[in-house]
């Protein structure tokens, strides 16, 4: 049960958020554009005007990793300061409050939600998986994100084929363990089964953090009645009150993912992999404002 106190704050978010969205309605393109922080994917720095494919290496810099078994897959990995500097203000304002262990969590605040709180915040893992497919499909990105102290540290595996998978699983399944905590928006029902299953498949054996905080049934708690919906692209419009510029719808993203294996073109993998990027910012967005609200940050 949520405590008196606990439901007069959020429901104070609640219709601070409502009344944004209310204006969000009403007003025009251009004031919606100053009323949101816009955050478009990094510019592809000496590739303009090429012929030819886009190769990976030129849309999501990174390196070639080689696991010992000889496989390969692709890892990028960026501090969130260098995809957003408008988010300064909400890591260090997750850094004060989180890792200073200065935030007292009111009684009657949800268990998942008082664990996050009191975890080591450089010992939570946000995670977000892109698949092929539905279930049964080979995934071929999953971007995991992790509060170093001073900043967001994103790091993305990414399958170039998919043969990669295995690798790419591998190597995630060797990370996950060295966290207390996952952080997902509906990881228990469709990203740790996911991961679980296709591992399964490739004979690996994931051993998962303790502590799970699924944020969408917060979400769906806190806001089910006062939105649309409680997508995580609604959520980020109309709480954390930030649009993308250029993204890729997320029904898109599998038919994406084949035609750039067919092809070798990584032009639409630049715009996936920003998506899956900003969906873990999300995430920590939203974990923030459901103990503080957003006005702390800004």
């Amino acid at each position: 049960m949520l405590s008196n106190e606990l439901k007069k704050r959020l429901a104070r978010l609640n219709r601070a958020a409502v009344t944004a969205n209310q204006a969000a309605a009403v007003s025009s393109p251009a004031e919606r554009s100053e009323a949101l922080a816009e955050i478009l994917a990094p510019a592809i720095e000496g590739v303009g005007g090429r012929n030819g494919p886009l190769r990976i290496e030129d849309a999501a810099p990174g390196r070639l990793v080689e696991r010992p078994d000889g496989g390969t897959y692709w890892r990028i990995e960026r501090r969130l300061s260098e995809i957003a500097s408008s988010c300064a203000s909400f890591v260090r304002r997750y850094g004060d409050l989180l890792g200073s262990r200065a935030l007292i969590v009111p009684e009657g605040t949800p268990r998942r939600l008082a664990e996050f709180v009191e975890c080591d915040p450089r010992r939570a893992l946000y995670l977000d998986i892109e698949t092929t497919g539905l279930s049964g499909c080979p995934l071929f990105l999953v971007g995991v994100m992790q509060f170093d102290g001073g900043d967001f540290v994103l790091r993305q595996y990414f399958a170039r084929h998919y043969g990669e998978e295995r690798h790419l699983l591998g190597d995630l399944a060797e990370a996950l363990p060295e966290f207390e905590m996952l952080v997902t928006f509906n990881g228990r029902s469709f990203d740790v089964p996911y991961v679980r299953d296709r591992a399964t498949v490739h004979r690996l054996t994931v051993g998962w953090p303790p502590r799970h905080l699924d944020l969408l049934p917060l979400s769906r708690r806190l806001w089910a009645r006062h939105f649309p919906n409680c997508k995580l692209g609604t959520l980020e419009q109309l709480v954390c009150r930030r649009r993308r510029v250029d993204d890729i719808a997320g029904a898109e993203i599998p038919a994406a993912y084949h035609e750039f294996v067919h092809t070798a073109d990584a032009s639409k993998m630049r715009a996936v992999i920003h998506h899956n990027a900003l969906d873990l910012v999300t995430m920590a967005e939203l974990a923030l404002f459901m103990l503080v609200g957003r006005k702390d940050w800004e």
